[in-house]
C-alpha cells in the first residue's frame, strides 16, 4: 500500500460502484461518519481539468474540515470549488501525483495520471471512509523534495531525518530485487556489480509520505513516478540513440553530477558522446569524469577514515573506457534530455572557472588554454572537469 494511502489501523474503507449508495453504520459503536471520495483514478492531459467530491456526512462533521491537496502540485493542483463538496484537479505536467482528502486523521485518496495525448477517463468507484473516535488525530504527513542529482545514500539521510523511514532500512531496499516488478529496474542487466541497484532511478520530485513509513512503501512510490516519467518515448529515443535505457539513464547522471548549469547540459553530453565515440583516437582513452571517482561517496573527505587510503571506485571513469557500471545521482528531466539530445559540437574538453563560467575545447592544446584562463592550474593528467 502506498505510503500517501496508508489508513490509519481502525479505518474500515468500503469500495463500491457509483450507483451503490453509501452505507454509514451509524448504529456501529464508536463511528461518527465518513469522508466519501467519487473517484479511485483518474488520467487527463496538461491543462484539462477534473471535478470530483469529497464529502463528509455525520455527527458534527463539517465540510470545512476536510483537506484536500496534491501530493506533487507540480504534476497537478487541486482546489476546492466555494461553498461546496467538490474539488478541481487541473493538470500541470506529465507524472503520476495523488489527490489526498483527509479530516479527523481519516485519509483517502485519487490517482491521478497527467500524460500528454490522453483523452480524459477515469474509474468513477466510490470509496466510502469510516471515521471512528479513535481516528480522529490527524497522521503526520511529510512533504519533501527528491531534488536532480541526489544519491540514494543522500535521499535515505533525509526520509530519515524527516521521520519518514530508517535510512539503513532504506540502503538496504535499494540493493535489493525486490523491485524488479516495475520494468525499468527488471531491465537492469547487471545489478550485482552496482553499490545501489536503485541509483538513477529514484526520479526527482515532490513527494508526500506519512512518518513512520516503510522503505518500500516510499520506494515503491518513487518507482511509480519514475515508471511515468522514463515514457515508452524516451525508451524509444533512447533505442534510437543506439543505448539501452539504463545507459541513457547512467549517461545522465553523469551529465547531471559533471554539469553546474542546466543550460551546459547539452554541451557537456556533447563532449561526453564524443568521447564515448571516439576519444580514443583524441588521445582521451575514457570519460574520465571527477564525479564518479569517489562514489558512492561525494569526496575523499566523505570516505570512512578506515578504508579511505586504500578505496577505489568501481565506478571511476579514469580507470576503463564506456560509461560506468551504473548511475552516480538519479537525474533529473533536463540531464535526461540531454543525454538523447546533445549540442552540435566537436569539443572533447570542458572546464568551469571558479565562477561557474564553462570552457569547451576541441584539443589538449586548447584545453589547456581554457585552464589558464578560467584560472586553473594544467592538471597533471587530462581530466573531465579540469580540476
Amino acid at each position: 500500500m502506498k505510503a500517501v494511502r496508508r489508513l490509519a489501523p481502525m479505518l474500515l474503507a468500503l469500495w463500491m460502484g457509483v450507483s451503490q449508495t453509501p452505507v454509514f453504520a451509524a448504529q456501529e459503536e464508536g463511528v461518527i461518519g465518513t469522508l466519501t471520495m467519487d473517484t479511485r483514478s483518474y488520467i487527463m492531459a496538461p491543462g484539462n481539468i477534473y471535478d470530483f467530491r469529497a464529502a463528509v456526512d455525520g455527527g458534527d462533521l463539517r465540510q470545512e474540515e476536510v483537506r484536500v491537496w496534491s501530493s506533487r502540485d507540480g504534476i497537478a493542483e487541486v482546489e476546492r470549488i466555494p461553498n461546496t463538496d467538490k474539488y478541481r484537479i487541473t493538470g500541470r505536467s506529465p507524472g503520476v501525483t495523488y489527490i489526498i482528502s483527509e479530516v479527523r486523521g481519516v485519509h483517502a485518496s485519487i490517482r491521478v495520471t497527467v500524460r500528454e495525448g490522453v483523452r480524459q477517463h477515469g474509474e468513477a468507484a466510490r470509496s466510502v471512509s469510516i471515521i471512528r473516535e479513535e481516528t480522529q488525530t490527524p497522521q503526520d504527513t511529510v512533504n519533501v523534495v527528491v531534488s536532480d542529482g541526489v544519491t540514494v545514500p543522500e535521499t535515505a539521510r533525509m526520509l530519515e531525518e524527516n521521520d519518514i523511514c530508517a535510512a539503513d532500512e532504506f540502503l538496504t531496499a535499494a540493493r535489493s530485487n525486490r523491485f524488479d516488478s516495475f520494468s525499468l529496474m527488471g531491465e537492469i542487466p547487471n545489478a550485482g556489480s552496482r553499490s545501489y541497484k536503485l541509483e538513477g532511478y529514484l526520479f526527482p520530485g515532490n513527494y508526500s509520505f506519512e512518518k513512520g513509513s516503510t522503505a518500500e512503501a516510499v520506494i515503491r512510490e518513487i518507482l511509480e513516478n519514475t515508471e511515468d516519467r522514463i515514457s515508452e518515448e524516451i525508451r524509444t529515443r533512447a533505442d534510437l540513440a543506439g543505448m539501452t535505457t539504463d545507459q541513457l539513464i547512467t549517461l545522465a547522471s553523469l551529465i547531471q553530477s559533471e554539469s553546474r548549469a542546466e543550460k551546459d547540459m547539452p554541451y557537456i553530453s556533447a563532449v561526453l558522446r564524443n568521447r564515448l565515440r571516439d576519444g580514443e583516437a583524441h588521445g582521451i582513452p575514457g570519460l574520465q569524469c571527477e564525479s564518479t571517482v569517489w562514489y558512492p561517496y561525494r569526496s575523499r573527505e566523505e570516505v570512512p577514515e578506515d578504508i579511505r587510503d586504500t578505496f577505489t571506485s568501481m565506478y571511476n571513469t579514469y580507470n576503463f573506457s564506456g560509461l560506468p557500471v551504473g548511475p552516480i545521482c538519479n537525474p533529473g528531466m533536463a540531464a535526461i534530455e540531454a543525454a538523447l539530445s546533445p549540442a552540435d559540437t566537436n569539443d572533447y574538453y570542458y572546464c568551469y572557472s571558479k565562477d561557474g563560467t564553462l570552457y569547451l575545447a576541441e584539443t589538449a592544446e586548447e584545453h589547456n588554454a581554457n585552464l589558464e584562463q578560467a584560472g586553473l592550474a594544467p592538471p597533471v593528467r587530462i581530466r573531465a572537469s579540469g580540476q
